[in-house]
């Protein structure tokens, strides 16, 4: 046993994966018990990304808000980060 795998061995944390056969890609989600909820959403979001269907209903900065808050980061953090990435975008357009 790797001295990753022990803490997921022994309950503390959880593991989510998903391979996706089509691209022999194999995604890998961890939380804390009680915050399933997070890989999940994750993993579906992930998905929608991948088949296109994210971006009929989601902008790029509301992907980024649900992102910055599936990782746990806090409202203020998660605008600053768009404003930030906003302004990149704009300045390479200029």
């Amino acid at each position: 046993m790797t001295r990753g795998s022990r803490p997921v061995a022994e309950g503390y944390i959880l593991k989510f994966c998903h391979f996706d056969p089509a691209t022999s890609i194999e995604e890998r989600r961890y939380c804390l018990p009680t915050e399933e909820w997070r890989c999940k959403l994750s993993l579906l979001i992930s998905r929608m990304c991948r088949s296109g269907e994210a971006f009929d209903v989601f902008t790029s900065n509301d992907l980024a808000r649900l992102e910055g808050t599936l990782l746990g980061y806090p409202k203020g953090d998660i605008e600053v980060f768009i404003a930030h990435a906003a302004s990149r975008t704009s300045a390479r357009t200029d």
